[in-house]
């Protein structure tokens, strides 16, 4: 039976299995190779290598985003702003843009010092074609990721801003996934 229904999966592949496959793929490779880490204000940063990796590397890509949560309450987004430019320099109280929703509206604040190197432009030319992104269509992005939410931009951090991020870590003012989980619960 199960070789039967196998068959015919392979013969008449359903018309999203790409879709499937990919999200299906990049879910594993994010959760083993990316560390997240959340702040209580709902924002999150993630990067491609482990907290270990990171304490001796010179310059560190670090993806700054709303959670599923944030994104949840914000509901459907109408505008966005982006004040700062690829290549600027952020410092860690700059806002680099904000986004309003029919609900609130929020800043894009990245909490850490670095060099802006790109924006969520799928993101920005959703809301300007579409007149609003909603939860559905960002789920449908490719900086979307279940267990996060949606990435906004890419940092580059020097070595000095690493050792903030795990200062930050070590003081618990950043929560890994099963703390903000908790924290969430609350």
């Amino acid at each position: 039976m199960f070789r039967n229904i196998f068959s015919k999966i392979i013969k008449n592949p359903p018309k999203n299995i790409n879709t499937l496959f990919n999200k299906t793929y990049n879910n594993c490779i994010n959760k083993r190779f990316m560390s997240s880490y959340f702040n209580d204000k709902h924002d999150f940063i993630y990067f491609k290598e482990n907290l270990d990796e990171i304490k001796n590397m010179e310059k560190l890509n670090i993806k700054f985003g709303f959670s599923n949560y944030a994104l949840n309450n914000l509901n459907n987004i109408v505008y966005i702003e982006f004040y700062k430019d690829i290549d600027d320099t952020i410092d860690k109280d700059d806002i680099v843009g904000n986004v309003e929703s029919v609900k609130a509206s929020i800043d894009i604040m990245p909490y850490l010092n670095g060099t802006l190197k790109s924006l969520n432009q799928e993101f920005i030319d959703t809301i300007q074609e579409h007149s609003e992104a909603t939860i559905d269509n960002i789920q449908e992005m490719s900086d979307y990721n279940e267990e996060n939410g949606l990435s906004m931009l890419e940092l580059e951090v020097d070595n000095n801003e690493i050792n903030n991020i795990i200062e930050l870590i070590d003081n618990n003012e950043l929560m890994n996934e099963e703390e903000y989980e908790k924290f969430l619960d609350k």
